[in-house]
C-alpha cells in the first residue's frame, strides 16, 4: 500500500503537470529571445533525489530572479526619465536665451585655439626668404664667402664643433655663437690681415647656405610635450604648432621661454592674434625650453558680441578689455549692461555690471558674461495699413495726427470704405483698445482730427472687404471652362472669349444660362433650384447691343451639336489582304466586318494564334478619371500588402496583358455570333503567320525555344529543355498561347492534366517557394528553456511524492 498511493497520486496530478509542461514549450517557442540580464544562478538538481526544501529553494530563486529583472526594468525606466527631464530642462534654457535675444551657445571656443586647429595655418619658416643679419651661428651651419672686385676667391666652410671655419690657407676663424653680421666683421679683418684691400677695391660678402636642425623642449600644458628637432630659424610658434598647440587649460599669455637655465623672454599671444604684433614671437635656440603653464583667469563672454568665446585675463585688466578681445558688441547689443554669473564657493551669483563700470569691473575666475540683445520694439513708429496708396510703418513726429499721416500715405485709395476705420493704440497695461473714426469726416476736417500715439495701428478698409468676389462659370464645349471674375456689363459673348472661344463640335447658337434664385421656398419639396435661361447668340461672337448681360454667379452651359461624333479608329495587322487603320462606320462594327474590309486572309494566316489587343475604354473625362481611381487604389493596396517594399506599375505597359484571347476560325464560321466581339475605339487585331516553335522557360535546366511537334505533352517539351529543376513547381506549370490566351495544369484526384501544346505557345514552369528556416540561436535557447523547464517539474512531482510517503 506504501508504493500504490504515491503512484495514484501522482496520476491525479498528471493532467496539470503536463499543462504546465505545454504552457512553458509554447512560452519559449512563440516568444522572441530576451535581453540577457545578470540573475542569480538557479542549481540543477537530480530529479530522483530532490527534497521538498530544494524544490522550495528553486522556487525561491526564480522569484528572487523574477523581482531582479523588475528592478533593472524600473531602474532603466527612472534614468529614461531623468534623462528626458535633463532634455526639457536644456530646452527650457534655449528658450529663455532666444526670448532675451541671446545667441545660443554651440560650445563656446577658446580664443586662439583656431590658429592651432587651422590645417592652413603651419607656421613653418619660410626657407626662400632672407636669413636675418642677427642669425645665431652655429655648429653646422654652412656658409658661402664670396670675395670680388681687386681679388677674387670664395670659400664654403662649415661651422665646426668648436664654432669655428677653415679659410683654407689663411687659418681658422671662430664665428660660433656670433650673429651674421658680427661674424662677416671677423671675416673680413681676417682677410684684410692677410693683405686683402677689404673695402678698398675688395667685396667681401657673406650669406648662409644651410639652415641647421636645433633640439628645443616644450613642457607644459602644450598636446604633445617633448623634445623636438626644428629649423634653427624657428620661433616660439613654430615650436607651438609643431607640438599640437595649447590644451584647454594652457595659458596663452604667459608662455615661458628658458635659455641655459634663464627665464629670458613671456609671451603674450593676445598681441599677436589681437594686433598682429610679432616682436614678442623670438628665434628660438638649441636647448630653450618652452614652458606653458596653466591659466590663471579665463571668463566667457556670449550673445550680442563679434567673438563670442572664452577668454583669458591678466591682472589689470577690465571687463572692458574683455569686450575689447571679443571685438566689440554687436549692431544689435545691448550696451548698457551685461549679465555677469560669478562662481561662489557653493553656488552661482548673477549680477548686473552697468556701462558705467565696465572700466572698473575686475573679472573672476570662472566668470560668464551676457550681452543682451536690444527689444525688439519701436520708441517713434505708427502703421497705417488698407486702402491707402502707401501702406507701412512712418515715423511718429510730435503733434503728428490722422489726417497728417493719411496725406504722409499719399491719400485713400478711390475704394476706400469712409463710413469708418479704425486705430488700433497699446494701452499702458500693454493691453490694445481700439478707436474707431469717421474718415470721411477726418480728411474732410470737417471732424476733429485725432493725435497718434506710439504704436497706433491704422486700418482703413476697401468698399470690397465687405462684399463677396463676384464671379461667373462657364462649362461643357469651350477650350478652357471655368470660373472668372465678374464685371459690371459682362455679357455672354465675354465669358466664352474669356474661356478661349468654341471647342470643337460647339452647339454656337443656343446657350442655357442658370441663375441663382433668390425668393426659393424652402417648404415646398419642389423648390426651386436655380432659373434656367436660353438665349441665341452670334456665333461669331460679334458685339451688338441687344446682347444678353449676365449677373454674378451665372453658370453657362455650352451643349455639343445633335450627332457630333468623332472618327473612331481600329487596327489590322499581320497575315491580311489589306492590313492598316481603318476608321469605323457604325457602333456596331464586329471583328468579322474589319476582316471583311481587309479583304480576308494571306495563305500564311494563323487563325488560331489571332489576337486582340484593347486597352482601357476611356470615352469621356468620367472614363479616364476613373481608370486613374482604380490604379491609385490597386497600387495603395499593393504598398499596404507588402509593406511598402514593392507595388505593380499599371502604368508600365509590361505589367499589363492587354490582349483578348479571341477564337478567329469560330468568328469566320458564325459571324455576329458572341465570339464575334463589337470593336472600340484603339482595338488592333492581330493575324500572325504560323509559328513552328514552343518556348519553354522558368525553373527547366536549359530555357529554350524548341520546334514544335504535334501531339506531345507539356512534359515532353519540358524533357527537352533538361528537364525540371529541383525547385521546380510541376503542379502549377502553365502555357501562354500565341493568341495571348492561358491554361493551367489542373488536379483530379491523383492525376494532373497538363494544358495541350499549340504552335507558338510558351511553357512556363514556376518556382516554389523556399522553405523558411529556423535561427539556430533561437533554437537552442528554446530546448534550453524547455530542458530547464522540464527539470524543474520533474523535481516538483519527485519532492511531491516523496512528501506523502
Amino acid at each position: 500500500m506504501q508504493i500504490k498511493a504515491p503512484r495514484i497520486y501522482i496520476f491525479k496530478i498528471l493532467p496539470a503537470l503536463l499543462l504546465l509542461l505545454g504552457c512553458a514549450v509554447t512560452g519559449y517557442a512563440q516568444q522572441p529571445v530576451p535581453k540577457q540580464t545578470p540573475t542569480r544562478q538557479i542549481p540543477t538538481v537530480d530529479p530522483a533525489t530532490a527534497t521538498p526544501e530544494q524544490v522550495k529553494e528553486i522556487l525561491n530563486q526564480k522569484a528572487d530572479n523574477s523581482e531582479q529583472n523588475k528592478n533593472q526594468d524600473d531602474q532603466q525606466a527612472k534614468q529614461d526619465k531623468q534623462q528626458e527631464t535633463g532634455e526639457k530642462e536644456t530646452d527650457i534654457e534655449k528658450r529663455r536665451k532666444v526670448a532675451e535675444g541671446i545667441k545660443p551657445e554651440a560650445g563656446l571656443p577658446i580664443f586662439g585655439n583656431e590658429i592651432f586647429n587651422n590645417p592652413s595655418s603651419s607656421f613653418v619658416p619660410d626657407a626662400n626668404r632672407p636669413v636675418p643679419q642677427n642669425y645665431i651661428l652655429g655648429p653646422g651651419d654652412k656658409l658661402q664667402i664670396s670675395v670680388t672686385g681687386n681679388s677674387v676667391t670664395s670659400f664654403d666652410p662649415t661651422v665646426s664643433p668648436d664654432g669655428s671655419i677653415s679659410l683654407r690657407e689663411f687659418g681658422k676663424v671662430f664665428v660660433g655663437g656670433r650673429t651674421i653680421e658680427n661674424a662677416t666683421e671677423t671675416i673680413k679683418a681676417k682677410l684684410r690681415a692677410n693683405r686683402f684691400a677689404v673695402d678698398n677695391g675688395t667685396n667681401v660678402d657673406v650669406t648662409l647656405l644651410n639652415v641647421r636642425t636645433i633640439r628645443v623642449t616644450l613642457l607644459g600644458e602644450v598636446k604633445m610635450p617633448g623634445d623636438y628637432n626644428i629649423s634653427s630659424l624657428s620661433t616660439v610658434f613654430n615650436a607651438l604648432y609643431e607640438s599640437g598647440g595649447i590644451t584647454n587649460d594652457g595659458t596663452f599669455r604667459g608662455i615661458r621661454v628658458i635659455r641655459n637655465s634663464e627665464e629670458i623672454a613671456q609671451i603674450d599671444m593676445y598681441e599677436y592674434l589681437l594686433n598682429g604684433d610679432l616682436r614678442s614671437n623670438i628665434q628660438l635656440h638649441d636647448g630653450d625650453i618652452i614652458r606653458v603653464p596653466e591659466y590663471r583667469v579665463r571668463v566667457s563672454m556670449e550673445g550680442e558680441v563679434k567673438r563670442p568665446a572664452y577668454f583669458e585675463v591678466m591682472p589689470g585688466e577690465a571687463l572692458r578689455d574683455v569686450i575689447r578681445f571679443a571685438g566689440g558688441f554687436t549692431d544689435y547689443a545691448y550696451k548698457f549692461s551685461i549679465k555677469a554669473v560669478q562662481l561662489t564657493e557653493k553656488q552661482q551669483r548673477l549680477r548686473d555690471i552697468d556701462q558705467k563700470d565696465f572700466d572698473n569691473y575686475i573679472p573672476l575666475k570662472g566668470d560668464k558674461y551676457v550681452v543682451s540683445r536690444i527689444l525688439n520694439k519701436y520708441e517713434n513708429r505708427i502703421s497705417i495699413a488698407g486702402a491707402v496708396y502707401r501702406p507701412g510703418d512712418y515715423e511718429l513726429t510730435d503733434g503728428l495726427t490722422l489726417k497728417e499721416l493719411i496725406a504722409k500715405a499719399d491719400g485713400l485709395k478711390e475704394d476706400a470704405y469712409l463710413e469708418r476705420g479704425y486705430i488700433t493704440r497699446l494701452k499702458e497695461d500693454n493691453s490694445s483698445e481700439v478707436i474707431p473714426f469717421y474718415v470721411k469726416a477726418i480728411v474732410e476736417g470737417t471732424a476733429e482730427d485725432i493725435l497718434l500715439m506710439r504704436e497706433d495701428v491704422i486700418h482703413i478698409s476697401s468698399i470690397f472687404d465687405y462684399t463677396d468676389a463676384y464671379t461667373v462659370n462657364i462649362a461643357g464645349k469651350v477650350r478652357a471652362g471655368g470660373t472668372f471674375p465678374y464685371f459690371n456689363g459682362m455679357t455672354v459673348e465675354d465669358l466664352i472669349l474669356n474661356a478661349g472661344g468654341f471647342a470643337d463640335g460647339a452647339n454656337m447658337v443656343e446657350v442655357e444660362i442658370a441663375r441663382r434664385v433668390k425668393d426659393s421656398d424652402r417648404k415646398a419639396k419642389d423648390a426651386k433650384l436655380a432659373n434656367i435661361i436660353k438665349v441665341v447668340i452670334d456665333k461669331d461672337l460679334k458685339l451688338a447691343e441687344s446682347k444678353f448681360k449676365l449677373e454674378p454667379f451665372d453658370a453657362v452651359s455650352i451643349f455639343s451639336l445633335p450627332g457630333y461624333v468623332q472618327p473612331q479608329m481600329v487596327t489590322i495587322e499581320g497575315e491580311v489582304m489589306y492590313p492598316g487603320t481603318y476608321a469605323m462606320l457604325t457602333k456596331n462594327d464586329r471583328i468579322s466586318d474589319l476582316i471583311a474590309r481587309a479583304k480576308g486572309f494571306t495563305a500564311y494566316a494563323y487563325l488560331n494564334g489571332a489576337s486582340l489587343r484593347r486597352g482601357d475604354y476611356i470615352a469621356t473625362a468620367s472614363d479616364a478619371e476613373k481608370q486613374d481611381l482604380k490604379i491609385q487604389q490597386f497600387t495603395e493596396k499593393q504598398i499596404e500588402a507588402t509593406d511598402g517594399k514593392s507595388a505593380v506599375n499599371l502604368s508600365n505597359p509590361t505589367k499589363r496583358n492587354d490582349f483578348v484571347d479571341i477564337d478567329l476560325s469560330y468568328v469566320l464560321k458564325n459571324p455576329r455570333s458572341r465570339k464575334d466581339l463589337i470593336l472600340l475605339n484603339g482595338d488592333v487585331l492581330n493575324v500572325p503567320r504560323e509559328l513552328q516553335t514552343v518556348k519553354v522557360t522558368g525553373e527547366v535546366y536549359s530555357p529554350k525555344t524548341t520546334v514544335y511537334a504535334s501531339g506531345q505533352s507539356l512534359n515532353e517539351y519540358v524533357m527537352r529543355s533538361g528537364g525540371y529543376t529541383e525547385d521546380a513547381l510541376k503542379k502549377h506549370a502553365y502555357v501562354v498561347y500565341a493568341n495571348g490566351a492561358s491554361k493551367g495544369t489542373r488536379r483530379f484526384l491523383f492525376f494532373r492534366n497538363y494544358p495541350n501544346i499549340e504552335p507558338g505557345a510558351e511553357i512556363f514552369v514556376p518556382k516554389r517557394k523556399p522553405h523558411k528556416e529556423r535561427d539556430g540561436t533561437a533554437l537552442v535557447q528554446t530546448w534550453v528553456g524547455l530542458s530547464a523547464s522540464v527539470a524543474s517539474v520533474a523535481a516538483l512531482v519527485v519532492a511531491l511524492v516523496n512528501s506523502n510517503k
